[in-house]
């Protein structure tokens, strides 16, 4: 009888060796790193419900940054704002330990309260759908940090700058921090900046630059708009000696303005690290859709990377001249559409801001570097995964519904990413450049979640995407497949073959369903025949017609999607030592 050799996957121990010492390259998840506190779901819930009755149109923040040695920033912030409910008398605002002095609206003074962290306000009189009111909040201090050292107004002798997320902070969003506001990721409103700083320092805000005004002596006043809506998390206010390279990219829709502003000093390198930026928008396009944003901008801080539209807070350090942290810069901007355009409904779908930005990232290096590079990032992440996520964050995380002190995460980030490549093999490369485009085009300046993101997926490209959200999203684990045996019947000049595969789980609740599988046939002059179909529960066959009798029959040989192991198949037709890329094992032959 003829043997047939099934190779399915090597197990995970023998190609996981080398990477018991995890990498030491900075990624975008090295800046927000999760740290652990408490989950609070309820009160991230109130925070959402206000939004269900204010709407908050527009926040005009004044902030004076002249008393650069104290660190402290005087400040005033007008909040417009309608009911979306009748009766209305007061309105919540969150501030973070801030000194209020006062609160005002057209009639004058207002009653007010503060607990440092909640800004109470009674209104004059009730307000009703349709009426727009607004209040002026005057406040000083020193703007608070995350216990994390992450999120919060942030002062170094060379800058001072704004981080959006605390990752202790509940909820992570941080604009408080800086801003009254409803501190939300449901939330969205314009603004208006007016920065005041001295000693040469200049401001950038979200939006487009309107000029300066001479306030007396060096003292200047920089002001800035944002047009379209964004949540307090992402609005951004960095201040130092700033100089700006002005460059343009022709999008779909046409020009792209695109602003990299660091020190003087830094200028040069910073150009030279973002050589490949145009190839990362043109390619976030051909996926994503048109750039939405009226502006690509990117400015150099000196901690974190974020994700602020039209501003992408970005480390100086890491713009060092060379590409090699390209990554971080594809990642960011994939925020503009992942993150920034469609954002997380609650920080529990942070997969969808984080790991779709991550997976971003990958989409670049493809267009850029090619496709082996794209696989060969896709599987390191997930070896990555596989081999640390569960254990770095106490057990297998679903992606949906992730706890507070894992937003920050492997799981989020990696297995988020890992995720977004087995969505573009459930749907195929053109369903999911329509299905993308679709949810972007329809939820853009606006929340999603997990759900909704399923059901637009499914309308929009007319493929159930039940079971992928069900065994990959709401659930853990993994899933993998094997042959268990095969069956081979001549027919004419082809042969027909049955392959009887088993399914295995790693860290899941239940068998998966609908998984698209390929199969791939090899004949013993290395000729190849690949086929497709689907796999459900615990044993499944299915039947392929080809042009030889096999020798070996590998399943998911290309890494098509990242199941619970992953594979390095080795070519061997020469003696000598062989080793594989990603492990120890070595062959002599």
């Amino acid at each position: 009888m003829k043997k047939i050799v099934f190779l399915c996957g090597l197990l995970l121990v023998f190609i996981g060796e080398s990477l018991t010492a995890q990498s030491s390259h900075v990624t975008c998840r090295h800046f927000k790193e999760n740290f652990h506190t408490t989950h609070f779901s309820e009160k991230t819930q109130a925070d959402i419900s206000r939004s269900d009755t204010i709407d908050i149109l527009n926040y005009a923040v004044t902030m004076d940054f002249t008393n650069w040695a104290a660190k402290t920033i005087t400040a005033n912030c007008n909040v417009r704002f309608t009911p979306k409910i009748n009766n209305i008398d007061y309105i919540d605002l969150d501030l973070e330990q801030l000194t209020v002095d006062s609160v005002t609206d057209d009639s004058g003074q207002l009653n007010f309260t503060h607990n440092d962290t909640l800004l109470h306000i009674d209104l004059p009189n009730p307000l009703n759908i349709n009426d727009t009111s607004n209040v002026t909040v005057y406040y000083r201090g020193i703007a608070p940090l995350d216990g994390s050292g992450f999120g919060g107004l942030h002062w170094t002798s060379n800058y001072a700058f704004n981080l959006g997320v605390g990752f202790l902070a509940d909820p992570h969003n941080f604009g408080r921090a800086w801003h009254p506001c409803f501190d939300n990721f449901v939330e969205r409103a314009t603004y208006d900046f007016m920065i005041i700083s001295s000693g040469g320092r200049n401001a950038h805000c979200n939006g487009q630059y309107l000029g300066e005004t001479i306030l007396g002596g060096d003292t200047l006043q920089h002001d800035w708009r944002m047009n379209d809506p964004i949540p307090s998390y992402l609005a951004c206010v960095a201040v130092a000696n700033y100089a700006t390279v002005q460059q343009n990219h022709n999008g779909i829709g046409g020009n792209i303005p695109i602003t990299l502003t660091g020190l003087p000093a830094d200028t040069t390198d910073l150009k030279n690290s973002f050589v490949n930026l145009g190839s990362a928008i043109d390619a976030f396009e051909f996926w994503f859709g048109e750039h939405q944003w009226e502006k690509i901008g990117y400015v150099l801080t000196s901690a974190g990377a974020m994700e602020h539209p039209t501003a992408i807070f970005y480390p100086d350090f890491i713009a060092n001249g060379s590409t090699a942290f390209e990554d971080i810069m594809a990642h960011e901007l994939g925020h503009h559409w992942w993150g920034d355009l469609i954002t997380c409904e609650t920080a529990e779908d942070m997969w969808i801001n984080e790991g779709m930005a991550e997976f971003s990232s990958h989409l670049f290096f493809e267009a850029v570097y090619g496709f082996d590079n794209y696989i060969n990032r896709v599987i390191n992440n997930h070896l990555d995964v596989l081999h640390y996520a569960h254990i770095e964050e106490d057990g297998y995380r679903a992606l949906s519904g992730i706890p507070h002190e894992f937003t920050y995460g492997k799981h989020v980030y990696n297995k988020g990413a890992a995720m977004g490549h087995n969505l573009r093999t459930y749907l195929g490369p053109e369903l999911y450049r329509t299905g993308v485009q679709s949810l972007m085009d329809n939820f853009k300046f606006s929340d999603i979640n997990s759900t909704e993101m399923r059901d637009h997926l499914t309308t929009a490209t007319g493929i159930d995407m039940t079971s992928f959200f069900n065994d990959w999203i709401f659930n853990p684990g993994f899933s993998d497949f094997d042959i268990d045996s095969s069956q081979v019947v001549p027919n004419g000049p082809d042969y027909d073959v049955t392959l009887y595969i088993s399914q295995k789980l790693r860290g899941a609740p239940a068998l998966h369903t609908n998984v698209p599988m390929t199969a791939t046939f090899y004949n013993d002059d290395w000729s190849v025949f690949e086929t497709e179909f689907m796999v459900s529960g615990a044993q499944s066959t299915t039947i392929a017609t080809i042009p030889f009798d096999p020798v070996m029959i590998i399943l998911n040989q290309n890494s098509d999607l990242n199941l619970a192991r992953s594979m390095e198949l080795l070519d061997i037709r020469t003696p000598g030592l062989h080793g594989g890329q990603r492990g120890k094992m070595q062959i002599i032959t």
